[in-house]
């Protein structure tokens, strides 16, 4: 899922964690993240129930956001204290005045990288290939050279 509100509809590159983690363990460490797993808005039904057309889970605390007035903080942090009927949850926070709420989506542990890895990383590898390169090439001179002697072109 793209995070347009985060980083717009612009192709980002990266690695994937996962990968990395499984060549280079030591350049990866565990972090809470909130990621966009709900992304969608919720219609506020009273002061403590909201309606969405998502499911979302119990007991977890959701990273939400409101519509606000200059100076007042628009995240909400609601957790769902249980799940009625019609996509209706009730939740721990009054939301009393508000229509709707932005549900972006919950915390949980991910895999980060430790950006301070991959310069040495990457230097080494281009060390590395450098010298294949070399290699590759005093074999392909010493291959033409004999071409040459044998009158082969």
């Amino acid at each position: 899922m793209i995070d347009e509100i985060q980083h717009g509809n612009n192709w980002r590159y990266g690695y994937i964690s996962e990968e990395v983690l499984e060549d280079y363990p030591e350049a990866t460490e565990t972090a809470p993240l909130v990621t966009p797993s709900i992304y969608s808005p919720a219609d506020v039904v009273s002061e403590y129930i909201i309606r969405i057309d998502k499911e979302l889970i119990l007991n977890k605390k959701y990273t939400s956001y409101k519509d606000v007035v200059e100076g007042e903080e628009p995240e909400i942090q609601l957790t769902i204290l249980e799940i009625l009927e019609n996509n209706e949850y009730r939740v721990d926070v009054s939301l009393e005045g508000l229509e709707q709420i932005f549900i972006y989506g919950y915390e949980e542990d991910t895999i980060a990288l430790k950006k301070d890895y991959f310069h040495p990383i990457h230097t080494a590898s281009i060390q590395q290939l450098h010298r294949i390169i070399t290699q590759q090439q005093n074999q392909i001179n010493a291959l033409m050279e004999i071409l040459q002697r044998n009158g082969i072109n």
